[in-house]
């Protein structure tokens, strides 16, 4: 479960550094993830995230940092399903319009989550 920890904190650090490195490559992103149902699959991926953060919390170094960041997915990953495609593209399109600065911004953020992920299990 640690591996699986440990691979969510990779994916959270290498976005992050992308976005960071380049803050185009989130339009990209946000292009291919917006087409069709596919942000329901974003939603699904946040609540396996959470679910293989919450499994692990009990063996990492830190369980209650795990579990906080992982009862976080599980709240930003139920929206998906909530609130439908076209609310869920009116909130893509909001982070589409976001200057480079904010970009960069969000690929710190992620970055060091990811970080503190992989030091955590």
């Amino acid at each position: 479960m640690l591996i699986l920890a440990r691979s969510v904190g990779l994916y959270f650090v290498v976005t992050g550094a992308a976005f960071l490195a380049n803050p185009a490559s989130l339009h990209r992103y946000i292009i291919f993830w917006s087409q069709g149902k596919r942000l329901y699959w974003v939603g699904v991926g946040r609540l396996v995230s959470a679910a293989i953060l919450l499994a692990a919390a009990p063996v990492c170094r830190f369980p209650w940092v795990m579990a906080v960041i992982g009862g976080l997915n599980i709240l930003l990953g139920i929206p998906y399903f909530f609130r439908g495609i076209a609310g869920m593209k009116a909130m893509v399109a909001m982070w589409e319009k976001r200057p480079p600065r904010a970009v960069r911004i969000l690929g710190t953020a992620s970055l060091v989550l990811g970080a503190i992920i992989i030091l955590c299990a």
